[in-house]
C-alpha cells in the first residue's frame, strides 16, 4: 500500500469518527447531522473549481444519488431513537 492511499484511509477514519462524535455528543440529532451537511456542502463547494469537469451522465447521476440519499434520511431519521 502506497502511503498516499494509507494517509487516505486514516483521514477517513478521523473524518468518520468525528461524524459519529459531533452526531452522538449533541442533544438535537438532526440538528447535528444537519451541521455535517452543511459543512461538508461548503468545504466541497470551495474544493469543485480544482476538480476535473464531469460527464453529463455523471452529474446525472450525482443528483440522483443525492436526492436518494436525502430522502432515505428524511424518510428514517425520525425513526431513530435519540438515547
Amino acid at each position: 500500500m502506497t502511503s498516499t492511499t494509507c494517509l487516505v484511509i486514516l483521514v477517513a477514519a478521523l473524518l468518520h469518527a468525528s461524524w459519529n462524535a459531533v452526531v452522538k455528543s449533541g442533544d438535537d440529532k438532526m440538528l447535528g447531522l444537519a451541521l455535517i451537511h452543511i459543512v461538508a456542502g461548503a468545504i466541497c463547494v470551495f474544493l469543485l473549481p480544482f476538480a476535473n469537469s464531469a460527464r453529463p451522465s455523471g452529474v446525472a447521476l450525482s443528483g440522483v444519488i443525492g436526492d436518494v440519499s436525502l430522502g432515505l434520511l428524511l424518510a428514517f431519521s425520525p425513526r431513530v431513537p435519540s438515547g
